[in-house]
Formats: C-alpha cells, sequence, structure tokens
C-alpha cells in the first residue's frame, strides 16, 4: 500500500493522467517506417486527437504550480512533443488549426503575483443588529 496521503495521491493521478492525455492528444496514426526510411511528421497539420487538450484544460486548476511549469511539468513535457518554435508560430497564428494547444497551454499557466482574495458573499455572515 501506499504511504502517502489521499491528496498526494490524486495529485499524482492528475500530473499522470495529464501526461498520457498529451501523449494521446499529439498521437498520430503513422505509417510503421521501413529499415533506411525516415517518417516525416508534418507539424502544420494538427493531430487528429488535438482537440482532446480541451478536456484536459477542464481539470488543470487541480494541478500544483510545481506540476505546471517545473522541470518535469506538464508544459515543459508539451513543449517536448513539438519541434523548436512551433509553439511560437501556433500561437502567432501562422499555423491554423491548433486552438486546442494554445487554449490548454493558457489554462496551464502559473499565475504570477499575488492571488486576488475571494469575495465574501452576504450569505453565512449573520447581519449585526443595531
Amino acid at each position: 500500500m501506499c504511504s502517502s496521503t489521499n491528496g498526494e495521491l490524486a495529485v499524482f493521478v492528475c500530473v499522470r493522467s495529464s501526461r498520457e492525455g498529451i501523449v494521446f492528444a499529439m498521437s498520430r496514426n503513422l505509417p510503421q517506417p521501413v529499415v533506411g526510411q525516415e517518417v516525416r511528421v508534418d507539424f502544420n497539420k494538427p493531430p487528429p486527437h488535438i482537440n482532446f487538450l480541451y478536456i484536459l484544460s477542464e481539470f488543470s486548476h487541480r494541478l500544483l504550480a510545481i506540476d505546471r511549469s517545473g522541470e518535469r511539468g506538464i508544459i515543459p513535457f508539451l513543449m517536448k512533443q513539438l519541434p523548436e518554435g512551433h509553439y511560437k508560430r501556433v500561437k502567432e497564428g501562422r499555423i491554423p488549426g491548433w486552438d486546442a494547444l494554445v487554449a490548454y497551454h493558457r489554462n496551464t499557466q502559473v499565475v504570477k503575483g499575488p492571488v486576488p482574495a475571494a469575495s465574501q458573499s452576504r450569505r453565512g455572515r449573520k447581519r449585526k443588529c443595531e
């Protein structure tokens, strides 16, 4: 049995699911390479399952900051799936069809600076009687 708490286990499962989801979203149905031939991937066309990143982005808020952008985080893992400079061209809109990638990257960004405090609602607070 694992000696970690339920919270640690939930974070592990979330990170593991995110990594596997990225691999699935970025996978392509490529033919088996013939010995001596190189299979070229056309990164101008998005992979067939790229929209799965929209689903993953719904769960990205559960990731800790270190799991998002740390050395072994989700964002560096995602960038390793792409050729050098590809995300920049996608973000600038020069390569269409990759909107899910931009949305996922935006949703997994770590917020810099102070986090705004949640506003208190009137519900649950007692009124002062004068």
